[in-house]
């Protein structure tokens, strides 16, 4: 009966000593705890200390609740319990603080703060902070955590501190990129909440110890990646090899529309981290910018005009195909990142510019698209191009040229403006024609009134008076003035009007000439001239209008012999040119005349002396009439003259209008009337 009470004495006895050594069992494990956090707790402290950087929390009202340190040494305690905007000497832009705090209201995470502040004891300082908010695991917002630095000189160098799991994960999930970190056997040590954001589909597997080819295989599976859906098992093996490879990065368009770029990085432990960022924002932008740039491409290439760009450094930027071709460039110059000033070499040594030295003519071209110069303006090129220069100058350096082909332009241009001149002064030559032609109409006709009413009214006696006779010469003379006058006028009219029709036919210019000398004939020698006339052998025939040749003759001899001073010589000579041509030459010794004044002598009704006191009377319609009835025989007029020295004019009609001299075609002529 003993033995069972003191079996039960001794278990009490036993189970207590048994429970005290757990009891001082788990006092010893719990302060061996206690003393590693605080050895942790130390070490944290002195790494976070002596680090560059300090690092800093706050509470959800923003107010700071630790730092680990402050540059120079300053004490925390100055700052702890504030907010940012409580600091003493902030003096930044106002509109950057109001986006920051912006930011932090907004529970933003924001990178790379740099603000200025007085540090007691040390100065003005400018810190660089950056920080992501952290909520508790029901979601709840707790304050920030970040990072400071002073980067008032150079960057202190980064010491990396160890840091307990938790705070590596809550900085991990501060990224904006997702993150995973994968073992040297390929299984997922750790990820970040942004990794399982971006691909929600993987949740089942993406957790510590899951394979990466798991995770692969199912993003593949689960229709998340374009590039997968056709055949998701290529796609896994392209992906595993490229993650197994050396380190480098992929683009992964997603279906929802996302796009991601992901990195791949091997550590030199074996350990391998995977990095993903949306660049879905950034490849939009790029898409629209290749579409804008597709769009300007098309658009600086279709327009009409030549265009090339050249950037801040004075090298060739951007040109359109019609720049190339414009002026004839090779292949080899047309270049991004070209010197200008070696495509102005190349077109000085091809004559672009024209003559001169080469260096001279190349700094001539630099100082004139560096000068800033007006625009538009004209630039003939050596072939006769006429271009229309149009530059501008961006505010960023360098200029934009255009060329314009205005050739056509300028030709019409210079066409409307010479038929204006044209027309102004045939409106003038008409006016001088009116007030000539008043004196020149009425002369006659007044004398042959005057004369007929003399006649009439038998002033003198009765007729039969010899006195009479003389009257009716002056009549009749001054009938032939006046219809002469009249002829030219209709003449040239229907010359101008194009009604005038040459009748042709094979003339014998022999004949034609001394019909007219015939008729000028008594008035030459009546001014006491000489008419010389000459003739190859055999004599020319031409297929002509006989009046208007016979018209050609008689205006250029009566304008000799108008202007020739008694005792002149005038020559009419035919001969043949070397090229074949006939010339008509008429020759005199007469007063001449200065050959720039002869445009105004060919205008119709134009005359070099236009005053109504001039010496010499006349319409100023012969030599007009002269050069339109030359031209109807598709000929031309060339002019020599000199003042005081005389004039000689040569009618030069084409070699086509000459006839081969015939004996039988001579005879026949020879019967005709003249």
């Amino acid at each position: 009966m003993v033995f069972p009470e003191l079996a039960v004495a001794l278990a009490g006895v036993l189970l207590l000593a048994a429970v005290g050594a757990l009891a001082i069992r788990e006092r010893a494990r719990r302060a061996v705890v206690e003393a590693r956090a605080r050895t942790a707790e130390k070490r944290f402290d002195l790494l976070a200390g002596s680090a560059a950087s300090w690092l800093w929390e706050t509470d959800a009202e923003m107010r700071l609740t630790w730092v680990s340190h402050l540059p120079g040494g300053a004490d925390p305690g100055e700052v702890l319990g504030r907010r940012r905007d409580e600091f003493p000497g902030l003096e930044d832009d106002r509109a950057l603080w109001q986006q920051h705090q912006a930011d932090l209201a907004a529970r933003r995470g924001f990178d790379d703060f740099v603000f200025s502040r007085d540090v007691p004891g040390i100065g003005r300082r400018t810190v660089r902070v950056s920080g992501h908010p952290v909520y508790d695991d029901g979601g709840s917002f707790r304050g920030y955590r970040g990072t400071g630095s002073d980067v008032t000189g150079e960057f202190a160098a980064k010491a990396e501190a160890e840091s307990a799991e938790r705070r590596l994960l809550d900085a991990i999930n501060a990224l904006s990129s997702g993150f995973a970190l994968y073992t040297p056997d390929d299984r997922l040590a750790l990820c970040n909440r942004r990794f399982t954001e971006i691909y929600p589909t993987i949740a089942p597997v993406a957790r510590p110890g899951g394979t990466f080819e798991e995770i692969v295989r199912m993003t593949a599976t689960t229709g998340l990646v374009k590039a997968a859906l056709a055949d998701p098992e290529a796609w896994v093996t392209e992906r595993l090899a490229q993650h197994r490879g050396d380190s480098g990065s992929l683009e992964m368009a997603l279906t929802d529309g996302r796009f991601m770029l992901v990195g791949d990085h091997r550590a030199r432990d074996g350990y391998r981290v995977s990095i993903h960022t949306d660049i879905t924002e950034v490849r939009t932008r790029e898409m629209a910018l290749a579409l804008q740039s597709s769009l300007l491409s098309t658009t600086i290439d279709s327009i009409a005009e030549a265009l090339v760009v050249v950037d801040k450094d004075l090298r060739l930027a951007l040109w359109n195909p019609r720049y190339q071709t414009l002026f004839d460039l090779p292949d080899w110059l047309m270049q991004v990142g070209m010197p200008i000033a070696t495509m102005f070499r190349h077109n000085a040594m091809r004559g672009e510019y024209g003559p001169g030295d080469i260096e001279t003519l190349v700094a001539g071209r630099m100082a004139l698209v560096t000068s800033s110069k007006v625009t538009p303006y004209e630039y003939t090129r050596p072939n006769g191009m006429v271009l229309e220069v149009r530059r501008s100058y961006p505010a960023g350096g360098g200029f934009l040229t255009t060329f314009a082909d205005i050739t056509e332009r300028k030709r019409f241009e210079n066409a409307l403006q010479s038929a204006k001149e044209q027309a102004e002064l045939a409106n003038r030559a008409k006016t001088a024609f009116l007030a000539n032609m008043s004196h020149e109409l009425r002369t006659p006709l007044n004398a042959i009134i005057g004369f007929a009413e003399i006649i009439r009214e038998q002033l003198l006696g009765p007729i039969g008076t010899p006195k009479y006779l003389d009257y009716m010469a002056d009549i009749h003379l001054s009938g032939n003035h006046l219809l002469e006058v009249i002829n030219d006028i209709l003449d040239l009219s229907k010359v101008e009007s194009g009604h005038f029709e040459l009748l042709e036919k094979t003339i014998d210019l022999e004949r034609v000439l001394a019909s007219a000398l015939r008729l000028l004939g008594d008035k030459a020698a009546k001014g006491g001239l000489t008419i010389r006339s000459r003739m190859p052998e055999p004599r020319p025939l031409i297929r002509a209008d006989e009046r208007g040749i016979k018209q050609i003759l008689l205006n250029l001899l009566s304008n000799s012999v108008k202007f020739t001073r008694p005792g002149g010589v005038i020559e009419v000579t035919a001969e043949l040119a070397p090229d074949g041509d006939l010339l008509l030459i008429v020759a005199d010794t007469g007063i001449g005349f200065d050959l720039a004044d002869l445009p105004r002598a060919l205008a119709p009704f134009g005359q070099i002396d236009s005053s109504l006191t001039r010496r010499y009377q006349g319409t100023g319609l012969g030599l007009p009439l002269v050069n339109s009835l030359t031209q109807l025989h598709g000929g031309r007029l060339e002019f020599d003259s000199k003042i005081d020295v005389g004039t000689r004019v040569t009618v030069r009609l084409p070699v086509a209008r000459v006839v081969p001299f015939a004996a039988v075609e001579r005879a026949a002529l020879a019967a005709e009337p003249t």
